[in-house]
């Protein structure tokens, strides 16, 4: 049972949690994970809703990988280097939103998961998407996971700290990726989450299947800032919509799956 010194403030937050770290070897390469424990995302946060409540409710625990994936864990999956930036440990970028849903699928089916993504390919401008809710497969962090999981609690300018040269790689610190790790993580073990890669998240879900026309000009949020991106880019509220068609040396992503019925 995971225990924590202060579960919840008047404002529903969590502090002084002491993550749970699960380590797995899939396909032979090394994933750690940080189990992040169900709570609730106060208002402050900038996610936009139509009807925005009180707060946001993250309802189950989760299994969020403790950095980007990185190029080692990719190619033992799809087989193929998309990366610009060279190196097993460095975040995988250049990978557009579609790329990281079928990664997560491949990685949900090495696991005997259920796959979380159904992917249909009419043609090349026509994909349809369904999700299936409420399953134990891999996926994108929805905004509000992102988001949540990257304040642990707090209300620190950067993910871990105030202080931005603590945590990440940035514009004036880098000319490019870094290996992952390197930095100071949050107080859920969390690395990377600002700077050094732009991290892709998923919508919120809805009930039933979505059509998704994937043109150009189809726009998905990404998170965290980059190593090009000056410090504001790196903020914890920072969202920035970005054409998820296009690769870009600027883009990756991190994996999470829902821990449910006793996972």
């Amino acid at each position: 049972m995971l225990e924590t010194n202060e579960l919840f403030s008047k404002k529903m937050k969590i502090k002084h949690y002491s993550p749970l770290v699960v380590v797995k070897y899939i396909n032979d390469v090394e994933f750690k994970f940080s189990h992040i424990p169900a709570g609730e995302l106060c208002p402050e946060s900038k996610v936009s809703h139509k009807d925005k409540p009180d707060k946001i409710k993250i309802k189950h625990d989760l299994l969020m990988g403790q950095t980007p994936v990185t190029q080692a864990q990719w190619t033992s999956f799809m087989r193929y280097r998309r990366s610009q930036f060279k190196g097993d440990q460095r975040p995988v970028d250049n990978v557009r939103w579609y790329d990281c849903i079928q990664f997560c699928n491949a990685l949900s089916i090495a696991e005997s998961l259920t796959p979380v993504y159904h992917i249909t390919q009419f043609g090349k401008d026509d994909i349809r998407i369904s999700r299936i809710l409420n399953t134990n497969g891999y996926r994108l962090p929805i905004e509000e996971e992102w988001e949540y999981s990257a304040k642990a609690g707090t209300e620190l300018s950067y993910v871990g700290s105030n202080q931005i040269d603590d945590v990440a790689w940035y514009g004036c610190k880098a000319r490019e990726t870094q290996d992952v790790a390197q930095k100071k993580p949050n107080s859920w073990g969390l690395y990377d989450m600002s700077g050094n890669i732009w991290e892709w998240c998923d919508r919120t879900p809805k009930t039933g299947d979505s059509r998704v026309k994937e043109y150009i000009t189809i726009l998905r949020m990404t998170r965290g800032g980059s190593w090009q991106d000056d410090p504001d880019k790196c903020l914890v509220n920072h969202r920035r919509p970005t054409i998820s068609t296009l690769p870009d040396n600027t883009n990756g992503f991190r994996i999470v799956r829902s821990l449910i019925n006793h996972d």
